[in-house]
């Protein structure tokens, strides 16, 4: 393993990728690289972490059982339901999504550590492949994603307030069942505070799902961009043999079929989570729409899990387009070159191979269903609107 010297070494490393998923994660107690902590203070620090995950999901369940009863109990009452369901539906959604993540952790830090490997180490390579256009890509999307959930959840605390003053009564955001009438005394700020606290929690948890799907991906199509970019830029000329050429594209094939690999075992992984993500959306869309239909003098409240409902399909659907369009690139690359009319047959043979394998695109699936893509979305748009 070559040892590079201080100032070749790159600005980036795959840390400058993987933390954006791992930090978020780490404000619900969960600790998505296993590390072995000696000193007391990390081990104290862990015990606090553990406390924060355990209590953030006695606080899902507990929010979702007094939901749920409080539905049974209204059963006949439409309008009641309709204010909680979008809550009971979509809070088990966010739990799978955080516990699938961290079940699958080590798997996927696998993955992170075969793709480090090829990954550009030196700051020469850093720069004539674009490295920082990736970071800043994924800083941005954190960002733009992350501005619009604080001001969701702003505005959630801001309607709770103005219905505090307007109504002149302690009323929750939503409704729950409770053993104990909290409206009255000093005990509903606290319960209202509990309320935030979770919502705010449940954002975080979904927020450091979809970053660590982003990341992933991210590093994928970059992997692949870097492949199209050496293809287009095999070293060629008088003074190359073509013995030399063809071991660069031989190199190239290996690289190709590594990074294939890697995608297809990620995808494997997370195929079942794509379907259940699909599932859960048609079915809350179905419903979100549904409400909107039956009690239009309401139509605005449902606006925002509508938001929901489609965001994390249409977050999905560009992950997918954007995993299909990178390692289709790689194909198009060889192409571009003046390699492709060369006569040597071996020559021929390894570009072929760089081709047909770019025709077969990585793709993210819903468990062999189909392939996830824009063109996905399209079809779900058309089907409920």
């Amino acid at each position: 393993m070559e040892v590079l010297r201080e100032d070749e070494i790159g600005s980036f490393q795959m840390e400058d990728f993987t933390e954006f998923g791992i930090k978020f994660y780490k404000l619900i107690g969960l600790n998505m690289i296993p590390q072995r902590r000696t000193t007391w203070k990390e081990k104290l620090f862990q015990i606090f972490k553990s406390f924060l995950f355990v209590t953030f999901f006695l606080n899902i369940f507990l929010i979702e059982a007094s939901m749920m009863i409080f539905v049974f109990k209204n059963s006949n009452d439409l309008s009641l339901i309709a204010r909680v369901l979008p809550h009971v539906i979509n809070l088990p959604y966010v739990v799978i999504k955080i516990l699938y993540q961290y079940i699958n952790r080590d798997k996927v830090a696998e993955i992170q550590g075969s793709l480090n490997e090829i990954f550009p180490k030196t700051r020469k390579e850093q720069n004539i492949f674009g490295t920082k256009n990736y970071v800043d890509e994924l800083r941005k999307f954190t960002k733009i994603y992350g501005t619009v959930l604080v001001v969701g959840f702003t505005a959630f605390i801001f309607k709770g307030i103005v219905i505090l003053f307007i109504s002149k009564t302690n009323e929750l955001p939503t409704s729950l069942w409770t053993p104990f009438h909290y409206e009255r005394g000093i005990a509903f700020i606290p319960f209202l505070l509990w309320i935030y606290y979770i919502v705010w929690t449940k954002i975080i948890g979904s927020f450091a799902a979809e970053i660590t799907l982003y990341t992933m991906v991210t590093l994928f199509s970059m992997s692949f961009d870097i492949l199209r970019y050496k293809c287009e830029h095999i070293e060629m000329g008088e003074s190359k043999l073509e013995d030399d050429e063809l071991k660069q594209i031989k190199d190239i094939i290996i690289e190709h079929n590594k990074i294939l690999e890697l995608s297809k075992e990620w995808e494997n992984i997370f195929s079942t989570f794509f379907l259940i993500n699909f599932l859960q959306s048609s079915f809350f869309l179905c419903f979100i729409v549904f409400l909107m239909l039956s009690n239009g003098g309401m139509m605005l409240n449902y606006v925002p899990y509508l938001f929901a409902a489609l965001s994390q399909t249409i977050l999905i659907c560009f992950l997918g387009q954007k995993m299909i369009d990178s390692s289709s690139s790689v194909g198009i690359g060889i192409l571009n070159t003046e390699l492709f009319n060369s006569r040597n047959t071996k020559m021929k043979q390894a570009i072929l191979l760089i081709v047909l394998k770019s025709q077969k695109p990585s793709v993210l699936t819903m468990k062999k269903f189909g392939a996830i893509s824009i063109e996905t979305f399209t079809k779900v748009i058309e089907k409920y609107f």
